[in-house]
């Protein structure tokens, strides 16, 4: 899976792909709230995220994997 270009972009692919494909990113379209939810889950179960990068992971999730309201809402 290529992820969309764009600022976050070697964040996921570095912190979120040690642990799963990154085809589970790709899969479902989800809101930033939960955006939000599952990078602070994923960073409670050991993700190299650190807390100054969460917010940059999940702006570049919402933006480009995240529903029309959230992507209407940049």
């Amino acid at each position: 899976v290529t992820l969309a270009d764009g600022a976050g972009k070697a964040l996921v692919e570095g912190g979120c792909a040690l642990c799963h494909g990154l085809d589970r990113v790709v899969a479902t379209k989800r809101s930033k709230a939960e955006w939000q939810s599952i990078v602070n889950h994923m960073v409670y179960f050991g993700s190299p995220i650190s807390g100054d990068q969460v917010g940059s992971v999940v702006d570049y999730l919402a933006t480009n994997y995240g529903t029309a309201q959230t992507a209407s809402a940049k």
